[in-house]
């Protein structure tokens, strides 16, 4: 892997009406693919290679490059001092940091969502192969769980609830938003349009086994 020892990058980000989301995977914003996630607070120290990315506030990398915006990122290939302003929180994934969140899969990609509207809600979906860990990294938001069994169960995550891992037989609703929420999941999977069921009655009969799931072009 080649990179320059710091290099600002852009993170692709999609927005609509429901919000903010970006996503880190490689082939996107970056060369490689991920491996360990760390959500800091305070100046830290990380070695190896990966890149940071101002979740909320601003982050200063190698003291010489300020990011301020979910949007913008840094690479780093031989290691990085951050320092992140009172009350933000930076993202570092790194390809060869060990440590960070405990993940129970080999994660492919990492994304983020942000700037929910009052009112609005994101997921409203199920997988049909991936694997997710969802947390707040800034603010609190309600997530609902559906195994499509009738039992529905919703939590609400800050930022000292931890993870929840969602597996792919799950329907989830991410909604009831703070203003300063951040949403942050690690996935199991690439991004693949074809691994989503969107329509609910479509994700209680494959959980019933009575229809193979739509393609989708």
């Amino acid at each position: 892997m080649t990179m320059m020892s710091l290099n600002r990058i852009h993170i692709p980000v999609v927005s609509d009406s429901r919000g903010s989301l970006a996503f880190i995977e490689q082939g996107g914003a970056v060369p490689f693919v991920p491996s360990s996630v760390w959500l800091a607070s305070v100046p830290s120290r990380f070695d190896g290679c990966g890149a940071v990315v101002a979740l909320h506030g601003s982050v200063t990398v190698g003291g010489s490059l300020t990011i301020g915006d979910p949007s913008e990122g840094v690479l780093f290939s031989d290691g990085c001092d951050i320092v992140v302003s009172s009350g933000g929180v930076a993202l570092v994934v790194g390809a060869d940091v060990s440590g960070g969140i405990g993940v129970p899969f080999a994660m492919k990609r990492v994304y983020y969502i942000w700037n929910v509207p009052s009112g609005r809600s994101r997921g409203d979906h199920a997988h049909l192969r991936q694997r997710s860990l969802l947390m707040a990294a800034s603010g609190s938001f309600d997530l609902t769980t559906d195994d499509g069994s009738g039992s529905r169960l919703t939590r609400r995550l800050d930022v000292s609830s931890g993870a929840v891992a969602v597996d792919a037989s799950q329907w989830r609703v991410i909604e009831r938003c703070s203003a300063d929420a951040v949403v942050l999941a690690v996935a199991s999977t690439p991004y693949d349009p074809t691994d989503y069921l969107y329509d609910y009655e479509q994700f209680i009969e494959v959980q019933r086994g009575a229809v193979a799931p739509l393609s989708v072009s």
